[in-house]
C-alpha cells in the first residue's frame, strides 16, 4: 500500500537521528507515482529545507511537460547546489523508485541518483544547474517532510511510498536491491535511521526503525502501492 497525497503532507520532526544525514555521505530512498507536477514550482517529494534561504536539501518534480517531468535534488550551502535529470525522466501513473545517495561535505561532490534500476550521475542522466560553493549548511533545525515544502503551495500530487533515510551512502547493489522490491529495513540496517511504510495504517505514520520520527498526518489517503515485498515476509 502507499499514501495518496494532493495538498497533503507528513511532518516527521526533526530528531537528532535524522539531522545532517548528508554530512559524511547518506542516502534517501522512496518510491513515487505521479499525477501531475503538482503546486508552485513542482511538488516537494522529501525535504529537510528551511522557510527560506540556501539551507538544508530537498528534492522535487519541475520542469513538466505533458505527462513527463523532471527530478531536482537541492542542497544548501553558501550558494546552493541544483542538480536535474537531463531528460523528463518521469512520466504520470508510473511506478518509480527514487534513490539519492550524496556527500555534502564538499562542493566538488556530486549526488547519484538511481531511478529504478538506472544509475545516473553527472554527464550521464544528471545536469549540475548551479554549482555549490562556499560552506554546506546544516538542517538540524527544520523538520522532515514528505509531500510538501515547509510552506503550503509546492506540494506533491500522486502517491507515495516507503519513505527512508541513512546515514551513509548506500551502494550500488543496495539501491537495485530496492529498485527490485526487497523494503528498505532489510538493506544496510545498521544505518537507516528512518522508515516509514507510508501503508496508510497508522496514525500518526510509523517509523519502524528509531520510533523517533513519526508522522504527523495531512489530508493523506490510503492507495495503492509500488512493487515492494510485504513486509511480513521479513519479520
Amino acid at each position: 500500500m502507499a499514501r495518496d497525497f494532493a495538498s497533503a503532507s507528513i511532518s516527521c520532526g526533526s530528531d537528532t537521528t535524522i539531522d545532517d544525514c548528508l554530512s559524511g555521505g547518506g542516502s534517501l530512498g522512496i518510491w513515487i507515482n505521479v499525477d501531475s507536477v503538482g503546486g508552485g514550482a513542482g511538488g516537494f517529494v522529501q525535504q529537510k529545507r528551511g522557510s527560506s534561504g540556501n539551507v538544508g536539501w530537498f528534492h522535487r518534480v519541475e520542469n513538466a511537460s505533458g505527462a513527463t517531468m523532471d527530478l531536482k535534488f537541492f542542497n544548501g550551502f553558501t550558494t546552493d547546489g541544483r542538480w536535474v535529470t537531463t531528460s523528463r525522466d518521469i512520466t504520470t501513473g508510473t511506478w518509480y523508485f527514487v534513490g539519492w545517495s550524496y556527500n555534502s561535505d564538499s562542493t566538488t561532490n556530486d549526488p547519484i541518483l538511481y531511478l529504478n534500476t538506472v544509475k545516473k550521475t553527472v554527464g550521464s542522466g544528471l545536469t549540475e544547474n548551479l554549482a555549490p560553493t562556499g560552506a554546506p549548511s546544516s538542517d538540524a533545525a527544520n523538520t522532515f517532510i514528505i509531500g510538501d515544502y515547509i510552506t503550503a503551495g509546492q506540494y506533491f500530487d500522486g502517491k507515495l511510498g516507503h519513505n527512508s533515510m541513512w546515514s551513509s551512502q548506500c551502494t550500488d547493489n543496495e539501491m537495485l536491491a530496492m529498485a527490485h522490491g526487497i523494503p528498505p529495513f532489510v538493506i544496510n540496517n545498521s544505518s537507516l535511521t528512518i522508515y516509514n511504510p507510508l501503508h496508510g495504517n497508522d496514525s500518526p505514520e510509523g517509523d519502524y526503525i528509531a520510533q523517533t520520527s513519526k508522522g504527523t498526518l495531512t489530508n493523506t489517503t490510503k492507495s495503492t502501492g509500488p512493487p515492494v515485498e510485504l513486509l511480513e515476509n521479513y519479520l
